[in-house]
């Protein structure tokens, strides 16, 4: 046979019935092709058999010239899928876990199929490809789809195309879709909870999907989630809890068993509104390819009840001093610095001639002020951009006039540096953190080059644009479309 040997399983128990010919009744076992002067092999095998086997007459047909035709069936695992009607959810993974759906071609008809490599659309990729591209009668190969994808969470979809010469299946085309979700939540209960001690379970409407763990006074015990397995990069913590007047104070959190981070339980946490609930920031952690994160809630010293609902832990891109922390310990700014140069750093990237839905995405982000690790000024994620409340020591120039630039001026290789004498000199523009943060929330990933607003370090003294060459040439003939 063409293409190698074929296994079909029969049922015996049940008469053949496929057709009758000459009084007798037969099943047809399928159809193959056998090259000229080869031989046709038909052997009946015990392997398995639950009971007696029967071996009786075998029959071959000649197909008839005008009959022959190739036919092509895909399935995903055991599922028929119909070309151009059929869709198929490979469904939810956290930021760089993968998702992986195998496919099994089979040429049904009478004559050779012939496939051409398979076309995935963007944010999928084939991950193993066809293991031949003929088919005899018969035959079946298989590929494999991976969906994994590290830029903008949210839902993926496009045509899996599989070209062929079917008749009328040319090509075979599928609807796939997957989602991208940069956050991860462990709820009390959850696969990666635990506690000890004094902890016990309370449910409730207000708590995160109805229950927490809750510690009295003065009783001892630890609670712990541990998210494992994670994709290398920094990674933002929050947790949330249904604020009360009994609760303590000063609940003691710690992350990778660093320094406690102690939080008022009696004041609702505010940093952030999603999956329905409200989250506070516990801090923002790197981790390395396959590492983990482990958040602790301890009674330590608390001066009332402590609550250990959810943690959530989201990706988030940084953007780091190039110098690393300064040595210097400048003072915080506060929210009315960020929401001053908010507006600015939008109307920037409405400039490049963003769409109505890119727009209305960085409309909707919440800018958060946080003390965040090591040299890192800032970080995106999906539904928030936090900004290190003092730049990692070298303080924040707030621009009262971000259009102009004109405590910036241009140096030998077209960036824009602030000297010696200018208000910006020293110190972190404020106005490019925000837009490379802004940056990633639309998707765009970090860049080797250290003169691009995408970048993943900057300098002090210095200030990124995107479009900058648009935008000068336009400030030096009077025009400035940013002012618009």
């Amino acid at each position: 046979i063409q293409g190698g040997d074929i296994t079909v399983t029969l049922d015996q128990r049940f008469a053949a019935n496929d057709f009758t010919d000459a009084g007798v009744s037969w099943e047809t076992l399928g159809t193959f092709q056998v090259a000229a002067g080869g031989t046709f092999t038909i052997t009946l095998l015990d392997d398995g058999a639950t009971s007696k086997l029967a071996a009786d007459a075998m029959r071959l047909d000649i197909l008839s010239i005008g009959s022959i035709a190739p036919e092509i069936e895909v399935q995903a695992g055991a599922v028929n899928l119909t070309s151009g009607s059929s869709s198929l959810d490979l469904g939810t993974a956290f930021y760089g876990e993968s998702l992986f759906q195998t496919f099994t071609i089979t040429n049904t008809g009478t004559d050779t199929l012939n496939l051409s490599p398979v076309i995935a659309p963007a944010g999928f990729s084939i991950s193993v490809p066809l293991g031949t591209n003929t088919l005899y009668a018969g035959q079946s190969t298989t590929f494999e789809v991976e969906f994994n994808n590290t830029t903008a969470a949210g839902l993926y979809s496009g045509t899996l195309t599989i070209p062929n010469d079917d008749a009328d299946e040319a090509p075979f085309t599928i609807d796939l879709s997957a989602t991208m979700n940069a956050s991860l939540i462990i709820d009390d209960g959850d696969a990666g909870f635990s506690s000890s001690g004094g902890f016990y379970a309370v449910n409730w409407v207000t708590y995160f999907e109805g229950d927490t763990r809750q510690l009295l006074t003065g009783a001892n015990g630890t609670a712990t989630w541990d998210f494992s397995s994670l994709t290398a990069g920094s990674y933002t913590v929050y947790a949330t809890w249904a604020a009360h007047g009994s609760l303590a104070t000063n609940a003691e959190y710690s992350i990778n068993a660093g320094g406690p981070i102690v939080v008022n339980q009696r004041v609702a946490p505010n940093d952030l509104n999603s999956d329905g609930a409200n989250w506070g920031i516990l801090g923002v952690v790197n981790v390395l390819a396959g590492g983990s994160i482990s958040v602790e809630l301890t009674d330590n010293a608390a001066n009332g009840k402590i609550r250990a609902d959810a943690i959530r832990i989201e990706r988030t891109g940084p953007l780091m001093a190039a110098a690393g922390v300064s040595p210097s310990n400048a003072p915080a700014i506060t929210q009315s610095d960020l929401d001053s140069v908010r507006d600015a750093a939008l109307n920037y990237w409405k400039a490049t001639g963003l769409s109505e839905t890119q727009i209305s995405l960085l409309e909707s982000v919440n800018f958060v002020l946080a003390d965040l690790p090591d040299a890192m000024l800032g970080g995106a994620t999906t539904t928030t951009i936090l900004i290190d409340i003092n730049a990692a020591g070298y303080g924040w120039f707030v621009d009262d006039t971000p259009f102009d630039s004109s405590e910036f001026s241009l140096d030998a290789d077209g960036d824009l540096v602030a000297g010696i004498g200018s208000a910006a000199f020293g110190q972190m523009d404020l106005l490019t953190v925000m837009l490379h943060e802004m940056g990633h929330t639309l998707g765009y990933d970090d860049l080797d080059s250290d003169d691009s607003l995408m970048g993943e370090t900057l300098d002090a003294s210095e200030r990124r644009l995107p479009e900058i060459d648009d935008f000068f040439s336009g400030v030096a003939e009077g025009d400035n479309p940013l002012l618009d």
